[in-house]
């Protein structure tokens, strides 16, 4: 039997069972909040189509469990630009920027591509600009912002 099949057979197995148990405990499956997602590295690949219920499974581009946000190629470009979107919406209220930058931070830092730690950079850059005007070096700057998040810890 050809690997590619017998995964397929083995995930339409898995989902037919997840169906089985929540219809023993009179839970149901909504279809419309449910989805599938290959890690690949190659552009295009062609995936079977799951079924629950009769109903084929969509596939999702990306996912965000636990509040980290990653595509199918493992990449967190979503997550970075989210970030800094939500960060900018309260950039005065320090205690919540450190918090929403660093969730998870040790999962999907290490992977950034360039232009993702570009956009990082840079609204740091801006972030310290403002909350410490007086320093003219980014790295003093840097420096400065960890001995006053550590202080507000």
């Amino acid at each position: 039997m050809n690997l590619k099949i017998y995964i397929y057979l083995q995930l339409q197995e898995s989902a037919s069972y997840a169906q089985e148990i929540c219809q023993s405990n009179d839970l149901s499956l909504n279809i419309n909040k449910s989805c599938t997602m290959t890690f690949t590295l190659q552009k295009e690949l062609s995936v079977p189509k799951i079924m629950i219920e009769g109903s084929e499974v969509r596939e999702c581009p990306s996912s965000r469990p636990l509040g980290v946000q990653f595509d199918k190629h493992l990449r967190f470009s979503g997550h970075v630009s989210k970030l800094i979107e939500r960060t900018s919406i309260a950039l005065f209220y320090k205690p919540r920027i450190l918090s929403v930058l660093s969730l998870a931070c040790l999962v999907w830092y290490p992977y950034l591509i360039r232009n993702d730690i570009e956009k990082l950079e840079s609204f740091r850059s801006t972030h310290t600009k403002i909350i410490l005007p007086f320093i003219d070096d980014y790295d003093e700057r840097l420096s400065q912002q960890v001995c006053i998040q550590n202080s507000i810890l």
